[in-house]
């Protein structure tokens, strides 16, 4: 009777050799271990982590998910395994801390692996960090998606009325001068430049580009740090964009990545010295253009705090727009 063992082996091996040189919707077993931890590296016990391996069908929009739940040891570990195509989502969170949430896509990479059915490396470990709840205080919160009233021209905007400073709105003092100028000829015949600037001695903004991970938004629900930085602030701000009928363009699309701390109100002793300011935050950079009607558009989200603190944590759910309806 012929012996089919070697025919067998040799199947299994090509099969394997198959796996191992594809990376997209290849499945296979993965195990990972999270080890949270805090801002000063200490880990922390007893977080809450969920999450799902992914395991989609391929040429399908329907997917399938593993999903996980567990907590964190007194090292800040804990592991899990499941099936995927090559990527985990997860989360973390615990009472007094902020939510971080975020992927691990090394196994979804052109080159990544499988070695007898487990996806390489084995076992990797994702270091997660959880931020602090420290004093998280109301502020003024607003998506602004808005018409600049004049373009070319200077105008002024209150952070604390969301609104267009008088005589073009119910503002009445200038935290940001907004110019916006440009030309509508064509959708793909365009261009736009945005300047702000303050007149307030002390007053400015700073970049603060924050990584969001391959989806996206990923990573702590504090974004930006508990206090906003003593200086690195600027008196004006700018920027442009075009399309040209050519296909050539500049900065287009919303610079999701890009977020910004600025600094408004300022009051200065004799010698410079700040005696009080406001400070606040905008998320996910700001959006403007000029649209087929020759107006200018303004969009960005930002989170003003009037208490005259450098305090950048905002109390969930405690809008001082709302309130003040």
């Amino acid at each position: 009777m012929r012996n089919f063992k070697p025919i067998i082996l040799f199947v299994a091996m090509m099969v394997l050799g198959l796996a191992t040189n594809g990376y997209a919707f290849q499945y296979a077993k993965a195990k990972v271990t999270f080890k949270v931890i805090d801002e000063q590296g200490i880990p922390v016990e007893n977080a809450l982590i969920g999450g799902a391996f992914h395991y989609a069908q391929p040429s399908s929009p329907t997917s399938k998910n593993q999903k996980f739940k567990g907590e964190s040891n007194k090292d800040g570990l804990f592991s899990v395994s499941g099936k995927t195509h090559g990527e985990v989502a997860y989360y973390v969170k615990k009472d007094g801390y902020y939510r971080t949430f975020g992927y691990y896509r090394e196994w979804f990479k052109k080159g990544a692996t499988i070695k007898y059915g487990k996806w390489q490396p084995w076992d990797p470990t994702v270091e997660v960090v959880l931020r602090k709840v420290i004093n998280p205080v109301p502020m003024y919160s607003k998506q602004l998606h808005t018409t600049v009233p004049v373009l070319g021209k200077p105008v002024g905007f209150d952070l604390e009325k969301g609104d267009w400073v008088s005589p073009h709105g119910s503002g009445l003092v200038n935290d940001f001068i907004v110019t916006l100028s440009g030309e509508y000829r064509a959708i793909k015949d365009r261009n736009a430049t945005l300047r702000i600037t303050f007149d307030n001695q002390g007053d400015g903004i700073q970049a603060y580009p924050v990584p969001l991970g391959p989806y996206g938004n990923t990573g702590s629900d504090l974004r930006l740090p508990h206090q906003a930085p003593a200086s690195g602030y600027e008196a004006s701000w700018h920027r442009e964009k075009y399309i040209k009928p050519d296909g050539s363009r500049k900065n287009l699309g919303p610079i999701e990545e890009q977020n910004y701390i600025f600094r408004v109100r300022t009051v200065l002793d004799e010698k410079g010295n700040i005696v009080r300011a406001n400070y606040g935050k905008i998320w996910g950079g700001v959006q403007f253009d000029v649209n087929s009607e020759g107006k200018g558009v303004l969009l960005f989200d930002y989170f003003y705090n009037p208490d005259g603190t450098s305090n950048l944590e905002h109390a969930a759910g405690c809008n001082l727009f709302e309130k003040s309806r």
